[in-house]
Formats: C-alpha cells, sequence, structure tokens
C-alpha cells in the first residue's frame, strides 16, 4: 500500500531546504559559509531558529532516505545499486561540472576577483576540491550509507518488529555513542563526525518500514506529547550555550575542540552531546508522527510534487547563490530580501526542472527516471 504520509514528509522535509539555506544568507556567519551575505542582516533569534531545524532536518532526511532505500530494495540488490549509482552519482557529477559552477564563480566576483568565465572554469576543473559538491555532499553521503545498507539489510530484515520503545533507544543510544566519540576530533569535511551521526539515522528509516502498524499508530498516537517534551529539549539548548564562551559555540556545535587543546570532554560538552542526539530523535519521532495521522491520503498535486523534489533539490542551492549575490546590496528590508530570494529559488528551480523533464536525454541530468510514473506507481 503506498504511503502518502511518507511521500507528504519527503516533499515537505526538501522543501524547507529552500527557506533554510535562504535564511542563511541574512544571519552574521553566513559569509563564512557561504563566501558571502546579505548586507542587512536579521537578529540572533534566526540563527537560533536555524540552528533549532539544523538539529533535527537533517537526521530527518537521513531517515526519510532510508525509507525510499527500503522500497528499493524490495526490487533487489542489482536494481539498489544501479538507482543508485545512475540516480546519485550521474547527477552529482553533472551537477559538479554545470549547476554548482555558478556559486563557485560568484564567490569568486563577492571575494573581489574578476576571472573570465573560461579562465575560471578552466581552473574549476583542472583543480577538484570537495567543496565542488556543495550541498550535494548529501548524495555522497547516501550513496556510501546505501553500500553499507547493502550488506546489513538482511540483520535489519531479521530483527522483526521491535516496538517504538526499543527502536527510539537503539536510535538514541547509537547516535549519541558516535558523537560522544567522534565529535572532539573533527569537523571539517571530508572527515565531519555527522557524516558518521547520520548513518543511524538513515539505517532507521529503513528498519521503521519493517515495523508493524501498531508502530505508526503508537508513534501517530503519541505525537503531542513528544511535541511538549521536543519544545522543551529545544528550549534547553539556551543555558547551555549560555554557560560556554560566546567564542566557542562553533566548537560547541561543530565538534573539533581536541585540536585546540580542550579536554576531550567536559561536563557542558557531553551534555551538550547527549542532548543534541535526544532531541534529534525526538523531533524526527515528532514529524513522523504528525505526517501519518494527518497526511496518510492521496492529493492529485503530491505526484508532481514528488517527482521534482530530487531535482529541485539538486537545482536550488546555485540558483539561490546567483540570486543572493545581487540582492544583497538591495536597500530593501531583510526580511523581503529573503522571501523574494525564497520564493525566487522555488519558481526558477521548479521552472528549470520542468524544462529538463521533457526528454529521456535531459532527466537522468537531475536524477529523473527516464520514464514519467503513473499516479499507482
Amino acid at each position: 500500500m503506498r504511503r502518502y504520509d511518507l511521500d507528504w514528509l519527503r516533499v515537505l522535509l526538501f522543501g524547507l531546504l529552500v527557506p533554510y539555506h535562504a535564511a542563511i544568507g541574512f544571519v552574521r556567519y553566513g559569509g563564512n559559509v557561504y563566501g558571502y551575505r546579505n548586507q542587512d542582516i536579521a537578529g540572533e533569534w534566526l540563527e537560533m531558529l536555524i540552528f533549532f531545524s539544523h538539529t533535527w532536518r537533517l537526521p530527518a532526511l537521513f531517515m526519510i532516505s532510508g525509507v525510499g532505500s527500503w522500497f528499493l530494495l524490495k526490487h533487489g540488490t542489482w536494481r539498489f545499486l544501479k538507482n543508485r549509482m545512475i540516480r546519485l552519482l550521474l547527477s552529482l557529477l553533472v551537477a559538479v561540472l554545470v549547476w554548482n559552477v555558478a556559486h563557485g564563480y560568484y564567490f569568486q566576483l563577492a571575494s573581489g576577483n574578476e576571472p573570465g568565465l573560461v579562465s575560471f572554469y578552466r581552473q574549476w576543473l583542472l583543480e577538484p576540491r570537495w567543496g565542488h559538491a556543495r550541498h550535494l555532499w548529501f548524495l555522497i553521503n547516501l550513496f556510501l550509507y546505501g553500500l553499507l545498507l547493502m550488506l546489513l539489510a538482511p540483520l535489519f530484515r531479521r530483527m522483526g518488529d521491535i516496538g517504538l520503545v526499543k527502536f527510539a533507544l537503539g536510535l538514541f543510544g547509537t547516535a549519541v555513542t558516535i558523537e560522544l566519540i567522534l565529535k572532539p576530533l573533527s569537523y571539517d569535511r571530508p572527515l565531519d563526525y555527522r557524516d558518521f551521526w547520520y548513518i543511524p539515522f538513515f539505517f532507521a528509516g529503513y528498519i521503521a518500514m519493517a515495523q508493524s502498524e501498531q508502530f505508526w499508530t503508537r508513534l501517530a498516537r503519541w505525537r503531542w506529547p513528544l511535541l511538549v517534551i521536543g519544545v522543551a529539549m529545544s528550549l534547553a539548548f539556551m543555558p547551555i550555550y549560555a554557560a560556554y564562551p560566546a567564542a566557542d559555540a562553533g566548537l560547541l556545535s561543530n565538534g573539533g575542540w581536541l585540536a585546540q587543546g580542550r579536554p576531550y570532554q567536559n561536563t557542558i560538552t557531553a551534555i551538550h552531546s547527549v542532548a543534541y542526539s535526544a532531541n534529534a530523535v525526538i523531533w524526527c519521532a515528532i514529524v513522523f508522527g504528525f505526517a501519518h495521522h494527518n497526511l496518510n491520503r492521496p492529493s492529485g498535486i503530491l505526484l508532481r510534487l514528488n517527482r521534482a523534489v530530487y531535482p529541485v533539490f539538486i537545482l536550488h542551492f546555485p540558483i539561490m547563490m546567483v540570486g543572493l549575490y545581487y540582492l544583497r546590496e538591495v536597500s530593501w528590508p531583510w526580511g523581503i530580501e529573503w522571501g523574494v530570494l525564497t520564493l525566487g529559488t522555488f519558481i526558477v528551480s521548479y521552472a528549470l526542472y520542468f524544462a529538463l523533464d521533457q526528454t529521456k536525454v535531459t532527466r537522468p541530468l537531475v536524477g529523473l527516471s527516464l520514464n514519467v510514473p503513473s499516479a499507482n506507481a
């Protein structure tokens, strides 16, 4: 039976990326992340909102990707591998060679350099870097997690119905163990501790699909108590950060403090690691619970949105960065600029997706299947 709640959740979680990524261009550290930011920025409240969503948004995205892997693996290991190689790796290669070049070029312009486009592109090709993947590090992780899942899927299938409490405790225990051990060591990609921390969430999505309907019913029934706990957990981060020196807040979030000569763990870092993993697990349960209760029904627009999710995810970031470059000096209130950037990114990304979806030659360039699925697919 088609799980419309999971389709909707996939659409909503990936759709959240556009306003989230746009918001980073309007906070103090946006220039450190993107290379440039808007001239007029928001207050610290937006930074806290970005941090709040970051604690659970990517774990939830990897969980929904694990759900998708469960459906793909039902059709056989070889078909799963072929899908991952074509859909993930081919679209990643095209993005690095074509789409992501735009952000790299405008980053140079914002830095005061004015390289010719041809000479810049030649350098982009001849000096490949990890950062050329930009936001599509997510696809690299998905591919590697998928290879690992192929080995462990038989074990996960034998687990059977483990129940909601055991499922949540197992996910939390694995996530917090990884965070406590790896977070102090490093945070720069390709050795970011979170690349390992996301793995149990991806596996959890796969395991969740093997559970009985009672698992999902109970999750939906507990959604409101979990929401209260989730809000309380998120608010608990404020005194934790207040107790930590402001200059070191980035280390607390990203890890890597061991290289700075700090202790492997102290009371604050240990509490933060436990709270961070617990917050991610609880909010994943919240969004999956509310989705199962409210969204498990068909919709005429869902099929179209679900097909657009992956190509819009690939295309939105370079489009958004070009828009941010031109908007950053406009003397509008930051909220209006953020709204224009978000809406404009959605419109241009969807228009480009629609154009590429018209032929079988261009569809694989943004990870689309060659054939348009029917409503019952």
